[in-house]
């Protein structure tokens, strides 16, 4: 990861690969489940590490672990390309795609997480909340809205759940710090 890092921030085009071949799957796995479609879920891939690409001297490792850091890149962009206005109307005029991708893909045993186990320990309410705000992109008002639950209500299940998630990775730490993605991008956005 070092290695990624000094060489984007030398403009070495060795680095832009080496992003691509070492976080392209995780990274399109979180903007699909935001734009639910493969292919504008590439498309914001490709201005996600672009825009990773132009601003490597804001990371600070100091604040997080690079991927989390991609991985709000990534969510921010997604998010983004949702809200445009022309964005619905142009899911609505397309033929349905088949937008289930494997989240994780060729990566290493050791960097995976049951994360089916994860979620399951969470009960339905903390596990709905969860996958609005951070997997579908509905923000805590859109969420509380569609629940109609108090927004208070939504906050208070959202932090809860990632305190459940927290305790049930504590003896994963390293494994969880390399790969589930889900949960860092959880934790840098509810404490950012």
């Amino acid at each position: 990861m070092t290695d990624i890092i000094q060489l984007m921030k030398a403009k070495d085009e060795k680095g832009l690969s080496l992003l691509y071949d070492s976080y392209a799957p995780a990274l399109l796995g979180i903007i699909v489940r935001i734009v639910k479609n493969k292919p504008i879920g590439e498309e914001v891939l490709q201005s996600t590490l672009l825009k990773a690409w132009d601003s490597i001297e804001l990371y600070d490792h100091n604040k997080g672990n690079f991927f989390t850091w991609l991985a709000t890149i990534a969510r921010r962009k997604a998010l983004d390309k949702v809200r445009l206005k022309g964005y619905q109307r142009q899911m609505d005029n397309e033929e349905l795609v088949d937008t289930s991708i494997n989240l994780v893909s060729n990566q290493e045993e050791t960097e995976l997480i049951d994360t089916q186990r994860l979620l399951s320990s969470l009960n339905e309410n903390h596990r709905v909340i969860l996958d609005m705000i951070y997997l579908q992109g509905y923000t805590h008002k859109d969420t509380a809205q569609t629940l109609e639950l108090p927004l208070g209500t939504v906050k208070t299940r959202l932090r809860i759940a990632i305190k459940l998630l927290r305790e049930s990775l504590e003896g994963e730490k390293e494994l969880f710090l390399g790969s589930f993605l889900l949960l860092i991008i959880l934790i840098v956005l509810i404490w950012a």
